[in-house]
């Protein structure tokens, strides 16, 4: 049975009401050009602001997710994903695509955020391959990416 998108929206900002946001610090843990970047695009966004900037251009702004440092990952991780379950994100699939990539990236270069994001990586997977795919999502340049969400979502469950 699939859930009202509304509620689903109104679940992830309400888990976010009293949370602060990243600070420059959180977002720039390194002081790296990918991470001053991250800073420019997403200091002092709340979870909506946030979602925005992926409708206007998921590949872009979804690549600060892989630079950021872990808190400001944790944060800003959940308005991708409202994007992502989003009517909008349906005709995206460099978003799903690159949402596949962001959870390897991080299961390469950060193990230790892994368990932190895991329940909330593994209920958007689950959401996700329960929605109709369009064609250009399950063959040709992005591959079968319901295949690679499955792969994904069984390596997040092994111990």
């Amino acid at each position: 049975m699939k859930q009202r998108r509304s509620s689903t929206r109104l679940t992830a900002r309400s888990s976010a009401g009293n949370e602060q946001l990243p600070t420059e610090q959180e977002i720039n843990v390194y002081g790296s050009l990918d991470e001053q970047s991250a800073v420019k695009n997403f200091l002092g966004k709340n979870l909506a602001q946030a979602e925005a900037l992926f409708q206007q251009n998921s590949l872009r702004y979804g690549e600060d997710l892989m630079w950021m440092g872990p808190r400001a990952i944790r944060f800003y991780v959940r308005a991708y994903i409202q994007y992502l379950l989003s009517d909008e994100a349906t005709t995206d699939p460099g978003a799903v695509s690159q949402f596949a990539a962001l959870i390897q990236f991080w299961r390469e270069s950060d193990p230790l955020l892994i368990p932190s994001l895991q329940p909330t990586l593994i209920a958007a997977i689950d959401r996700l391959l329960n929605r109709e795919w369009p064609d250009e999502m399950t063959a040709g340049a992005y591959g079968n990416l319901p295949a690679k969400l499955r792969s994904l979502r069984d390596q997040l469950l092994q111990p």
